[in-house]
């Protein structure tokens, strides 16, 4: 639909072109936006193609393209945060936004930054990793702070092994995958082993791990949920305002939640809204394994 500026104002598409138009200038309009939005029309002009997926493709590329006034957006300017694990030689755990490199681990993503640093202190306490910069870590005569606070095993100053730092690094990721079950059973294992040989000290450690991780197993449990990455999301409106909220689960976890508000919502489109969230949100990143959708609408 165009003004008679020779701009575009609204972009749809329907199965029934006749149909659709005649709906917008025969029914009585609720929507003073859509009154509006009619008023303003000067030209509609059409494309035809071969399916209703190369339509819907279409229209989400020629909304991103110009930006329709009338037309909803869900705009999400940020790229989403990760957790990312390094491939250096003791790894370092930390935030990460932008492009992926194929040497480091990647978990996400999260659907806040804060998400992503509440995990980081808690694989700190359990798996005590590093997460100083390379600068700092490779210029340390004595260990750190958080050394001392039980948030890092110091390997910066030669007090962990390779190999043991290195299996606490794949234990942090296997957690972050959601086998806390394969991680509890080789601390157990573990813990055992050091007790045997009268290592004390060793097996406690293994044991405040094994504590913490089920601690965290508790609080962390979706209930009647069996897949492990999944989004949930679920729609709802009140008094003319439409949100969409959206629930990352990954590795069976509650990662947190987001909420969208449609720009330039227009309420005739309501029961399109979440087609236009998923085609719109999903344009330039891979959906989980599952899509769960509830719709709030009366």
């Amino acid at each position: 639909m165009i003004n008679s500026k020779r701009e575009v104002i609204y972009i749809g598409k329907a199965k029934n072109i006749k149909k659709r138009v005649t709906s917008y200038f025969v029914k009585k309009q609720s929507s003073p936006r859509t009154r509006v939005m009619v008023g303003n029309i000067n030209t509609i002009e059409f494309t035809i193609t071969n399916t209703e997926a190369d339509a819907l493709i279409l229209e989400n590329n020629l909304i991103k393209k110009i930006l329709p006034r009338y037309n909803v957006i869900f705009k999400d300017d940020k790229s989403y945060p990760y957790l990312m694990i390094t491939g250096d030689e003791f790894p370092r755990l930390m935030f990460y936004r932008g492009a992926q490199k194929k040497e480091n681990q990647y978990f996400g993503p999260f659907p806040n930054s804060n998400a992503v640093r509440q995990s980081i202190q808690l694989l700190q306490k359990v798996f005590m990793l590093r997460t100083c910069e390379d600068s700092v870590f490779n210029n340390r005569t004595r260990p750190c702070l958080q050394h001392q606070i039980k948030r890092c095993t110091a390997p910066c100053v030669g007090l962990i092994d390779k190999l043991n730092y290195k299996n606490d690094t794949k234990q942090a990721m296997l957690f972050l995958k959601g086998k806390e079950n394969e991680v509890i059973s080789d601390l157990t294992k573990r813990m055992n082993e050091s007790s045997d040989k009268f290592n004390y000290e060793r097996a406690a450690i293994f044991r405040d791990r094994i504590q913490s991780l089920r601690q965290v197993r508790l609080k962390q449990s979706v209930s009647d949920f069996s897949e492990n990455d999944a989004d949930i999301i679920a729609i709802a409106e009140d008094c003319g305002q439409v949100c969409v909220n959206l629930v990352m689960i990954r590795g069976g976890r509650h990662l947190g939640d987001k909420s969208f508000f449609p720009k330039n919502f227009i309420e005739q489109n309501i029961e399109n809204i979440i087609e236009i969230f998923l085609t719109q949100y999903y344009d330039q990143k891979s959906p989980p394994p599952v899509l769960v959708i509830e719709n709030n609408f009366n």
